[in-house]
């Protein structure tokens, strides 16, 4: 099924998510708030992303309903 959008890349950490973002422009960002073995966690990245561009992140968690509750007190926007 093509719906007009394309995957440009699959970051696994705060590095490779940045890259990503600068090398293709992306229009929309889905973000996991864990990046496993990573300098920044997915909100951060986020917001170092939101901070030069402006790109809608929906956020996506496999955590529990208390633990990404701690995340998303951290200043995000809705």
């Amino acid at each position: 099924l093509k719906l007009g959008h394309e995957v440009v890349g699959i970051a696994k950490d705060h590095s490779s998510a940045m890259e990503l973002v600068a090398d293709h422009n992306p229009s929309l960002i889905f973000m996991d708030i864990n990046l496993k073995n990573s300098e920044k966690d997915g909100i951060d990245t986020a917001k170092e992303i939101q901070h030069y561009k402006n790109i809608p992140i929906i956020y996506l968690t496999a955590f529990t309903h208390a633990h990404f509750n701690r995340f998303v007190n951290r200043n995000t926007a809705p």
